[in-house]
């Protein structure tokens, strides 16, 4: 049984540790289970882990280990997984994220961490043409990018169209609730999730068995399904509702947040209208905009052959820094968080090196802080 797995439920189940916490105690120590065996002493010396966390850590935490190990039990018995966040397999672009959680449960054997992965959320009453451009984009995407993975919701609307589309068309898609993996809401999706898990994809939560589809875990869920994606696109949002809670987090992680816009006098394009408007959100009609605000029309920086560079010679060389950044964005757009972590350097240090880039016509900036390198 892997000790990891259940020394890391065992942790999101103390009281008071949350992702800040937890953070602070998995940076001070060498791994997840040296935080069961410190003494009140050591957790104590832990900068600026509250006093009550210490000692709600040492009161409950031989408990939870035991409550943990059954979760991992059931979790094993049917058939699913547990991603905990030091695994290599957790979604790397959740976990940049200041409030990733620390285990996710899986059923599915998906790959989070493919190059290109996009978020699709909307309203749960769309409109007919809403449901065919989302069918027809999906489609028209998969044919350049068969790997993309598509990430929503699975609920009922925008949601559920959208991974029916990916699979109509070939793509691998997951569906994250807001529940424990012993349910799923609406039950009338599980046909659909049941194809999803067949077809490569998978569903995931945050949440242990015995978590009902309560409210206040939808909003947490919203969170998940923001910050596993490069991008959110929103096809279709009233006033209020989840797609524009989803939208607010990715716009908080930095991520781009695409919208499609529609009448002033259609009620179920309030929602993406203001998005633009307050420029909160990239307004796209087609998935040529997609591709190119997300720079997937770039193609990798070759320096023998790059033209137009404002400062340099086609055959200048790269420093090791910008040699490291090229490398990095080889694959694909990184945010400017990525990539400080890619090249293992602060942001303050990177930054200086993206701009001196953009000049020499190496790179582009991009929507959401992000960056991609030159169209060759």
């Amino acid at each position: 049984m892997d000790q990891e797995a259940i020394d890391f439920i065992a942790l999101g189940l103390i009281k008071g540790v949350g992702p800040k916490n937890s953070r602070r105690l998995l940076e001070a120590t060498n791994s997840v289970s040296d935080i069961f065996e410190m003494s009140e002493r050591q957790l104590s010396s832990i900068d600026k882990l509250p006093s009550s966390v210490v000692k709600e850590i040492v009161t409950s935490r031989d408990a939870l280990r035991v409550e943990a190990q059954r979760e991992v039990e059931w979790i094993d018995n049917c058939g699913m997984h547990v991603v905990t966040y030091h695994s290599a397999s957790y979604p790397s672009r959740l976990r940049s994220c200041e409030d990733a959680p620390l285990v996710i449960y899986t059923r599915g054997d998906a790959d989070f961490n493919v190059s290109k992965v996009i978020s699709v959320v909307g309203t749960r009453r769309p409109t007919p043409a809403a449901r065919q451009w989302c069918a027809d984009v999906l489609s028209t995407l998969s044919s350049s990018y068969p790997d993309l993975l598509v990430v929503s919701g699975l609920a009922y609307g925008v949601d559920i169209i959208a991974h029916i589309a990916a699979l109509d068309c070939g793509l691998k898609t997951v569906g994250v609730v807001a529940h424990g993996m012993d349910i799923l809401y609406p039950s009338q999706h599980r046909d659909i999730a049941k194809r999803m898990v067949i077809n490569g994809g998978a569903i995931l939560s945050e949440f242990r068995r015995g978590t009902q589809p309560e409210a206040v875990n939808f909003v947490s869920r919203n969170r998940i399904v923001a910050g596993m994606a490069d991008a959110t696109l929103v096809v279709e949002s009233g006033e209020k509702g989840g797609s524009l809670i989803t939208a607010s987090k990715a716009h908080e992680y930095n991520r781009v947040v695409l919208a499609v816009p529609g009448s002033p006098y259609a009620p179920m394009s309030i929602g993406t209208n203001r998005l633009i408007q307050e420029h909160k959100a990239e307004l796209v009609t087609s998935a040529s905009d997609i591709e190119h605000i997300l720079g997937w029309d770039s193609c990798t920086y070759a320096p023998a052959h790059q033209q137009g560079a404002l400062f340099a010679s086609p055959d200048t060389p790269l420093d090791p820094m910008q040699s490291a950044i090229a490398t990095a964005l080889a694959n694909g757009p990184l945010s400017l968080d990525e990539l400080s972590r890619a090249v293992a350097l602060p942001v303050a240090a990177v930054s200086p090196t993206l701009l001196e880039m953009e000049f020499l016509g190496i790179i582009k900036s991009l929507p959401g802080n992000r960056y991609s390198l030159l169209k060759c």
